[in-house]
């Protein structure tokens, strides 16, 4: 009995294991589109920074203030720092955070 169960469950281990290929997320590459900046940072920046990057909810930076250069900007997006998390699984694509860095440097003084 107890070496059915086993055969049995070997059996239903290999079935749904091999049941085909996983399938991915797939974004197809558009060199016509165009990220708007401006709208993936309300969608996803706006909370904590605020609209206009000055509001600083839970302990975020004020944007406005910033001295960090695009490339640092993009990688503080990426990876995070002190209190905020990396948003590295927000972007189809580098021109994405490319736009939503632009934006960021747009918000200063």
């Amino acid at each position: 009995m107890v070496l059915r169960s086993l055969f049995l469950g070997v059996i239903v281990f290999f079935i749904t294991s091999c049941s085909g290929p996983t399938i991915e997320k797939r974004v197809e590459y558009d060199a016509n589109y165009v990220p708007d900046g401006e709208l993936l940072f309300m969608n996803n920046c706006a909370s904590c920074h605020g609209i206009d990057g000055k509001l600083g909810v839970s302990g975020a930076l004020d944007l406005s203030q910033s001295t960090l250069t695009k490339k640092e900007v993009s990688t503080v997006i990426l990876k995070g720092r002190e209190g905020m998390p990396p948003f590295d699984y927000l972007f189809k694509d580098d021109r994405e955070l490319d736009a939503v860095a632009e934006h960021i440097l747009s918000l200063r003084k």
